[in-house]
């Protein structure tokens, strides 16, 4: 073949523009929600759990070498317990306001009067989240059995009724964190943020619950908070409290305040939180009433999803579950589309919710008859 006669050299780049200033404005998360009250709501959360780190709570946790995460069977008599000795249950992740009050609007929200429920809740940022972002449901209720992560949530939970009952331009000992007109870092170092319980007040979102109890909980209403543990096969021990109204009994003292007694929110901001310090298998009884259930449980052993599916037996007909299996309940629950499904070819009971180590996909089921 005859050699291919030299091409032509390309032709110069084109000149650049000339050069512009540019400005680029950052806007907090905050701002693409629909109504002020939900906005100051989420200034107030991003405040009580400013400066915390929960993932760094669960690594000091698992570095104390305890006991493998344990879970008491549910099935036949003689079923051994169900336990993580790669402690991988305990991979952390944490969901913020906005994307978890998106989630939770994409399976339908939370209805007035209804009870919603955090298996392995962590430093309570899904409790919390809920109870301000559906201020009219019946009961907020979470179950973690780490200690360290159950502490901080009782201080987020006291620093928040803190926030929600003083003045519009109050910040109880936060000075770096604006309430009102600046964005609250979300994990800054914030003045004043040391907790009651001995350790930060604290994210979840994708926190654990582990280990095991003999039982121990308490109840609660208004905007208060029930804590309880009991002595179980993880060492754990302490009483339990109770309270009624908005204030908060035998829980971590207010942060900030100085007066360790937490004063009653505005009416309406808040929905009322349980916090219980327990195996979620051996308190079936505290969350068996929930309209939706929400179990991170990406990181759950199979055999831990299989006791989840038969104690989530014990939910009413038309409860809702959100989970991190596509498929669920074998015969007791059916996918369920969500509001606003994913286009083809992802199923129409899946979600996408961002949290800390990005986009996580949740499915929702519905409880059948029977």
């Amino acid at each position: 073949a005859p050699p291919r006669p030299p091409q032509p050299p390309p032709p110069p780049p084109e000149p650049l523009p000339a050069s512009r200033p540019v400005t680029c404005r950052l806007v907090a998360e905050r701002t693409e929600l629909e109504s002020a009250p939900l906005r100051r709501a989420c200034k107030r959360y991003d405040a009580a759990f400013c400066g915390v780190d929960g993932a760094a709570l669960s690594q000091q946790y698992v570095k104390g070498r305890p006991p493998p995460p344990r879970w008491t069977s549910l099935m036949d008599a003689g079923t051994p317990p169900v336990e993580d000795h790669n402690f991988v249950s305990l991979t952390y992740g944490e969901a913020e306001f906005v994307p978890l009050r998106k989630l939770l609007r994409a399976v339908g929200g939370v209805r007035d009067g209804a009870t919603f429920v955090d298996l392995g809740s962590g430093c309570g940022r899904v409790v919390l989240g809920a109870a301000l972002a559906f201020p009219a449901a019946k009961l907020v209720v979470g179950v973690e059995l780490v200690p360290q992560l159950h502490d901080a949530a009782l201080s987020a939970h006291a620093l928040l009724l803190d926030f929600l009952s003083g003045p519009a331009d109050g910040c109880f000992g936060l000075q770096s964190c604006d309430l009102n007109d600046a964005a609250a870092p979300a994990h800054g170092g914030c003045a004043g943020a040391s907790t009651a319980s001995g350790g930060s007040t604290g994210a979840g979102g994708n926190g654990s619950a582990t280990g095991s109890t003999a039982g121990g909980s308490n109840s609660s209403s208004g905007g208060g908070v029930s804590t309880g543990r009991a002595e179980g096969a993880d060492g754990l021990a302490g009483g339990g409290s109770s309270c009624s109204g908005n204030g908060v009994a035998g829980a971590s003292p207010a942060l900030g305040g100085g007066s360790g007694a937490v004063r009653a929110p505005p009416p309406g901001s808040i929905a009322p939180v349980r916090l219980l310090c327990g195996d979620f298998l051996q308190t079936v009884g505290e969350w068996s009433s929930a309209d939706v259930l929400l179990a991170t449980s990406l990181c759950f052993p199979p055999e831990l999803v299989s006791e989840l599916e038969q104690a989530a037996t014990a939910l009413r007909q038309g409860a809702r579950v959100i989970c991190m299996q596509p498929c669920f309940g074998s015969g007791a629950f059916r996918p369920c589309s969500v509001v606003a499904p994913l286009p083809p070819p992802e199923p129409p009971h899946k979600v996408v919710m961002e949290m800390s180590f990005g986009d996580a996909s949740f499915y929702l089921f519905e409880r059948l008859p029977g």
